[in-house]
């Protein structure tokens, strides 16, 4: 794993600019694996519902009645 010295309290910008290299290398030239948690086909309240569940361990979603309204005219 490549690894830089950052010294950006004392450098300023300049301090960081090994580190933005390594970093900007690493983006280009390793394969994603990143995933959905859901299908993209989903209504925006089932993939709310995944989210809070798969990530934070949430037992249900509760909804102001804002909120329940917004979703509503996001679905339609």
């Amino acid at each position: 794993m490549p690894c830089a010295v950052v010294d950006v309290w004392r450098a300023g910008g300049e301090g960081g600019i090994e580190l933005a290299g390594k970093l900007i290398s690493l983006i280009h030239n390793t394969p994603s694996q990143f995933t959905y948690l859901y299908d993209l086909d989903l209504p925006v309240k089932e993939k709310i519902d995944i989210i809070a569940k798969k990530m934070y361990g949430a037992d249900r979603v509760g909804y102001s009645v804002n909120a329940k309204m917004t979703l509503n005219c996001v679905q339609s």
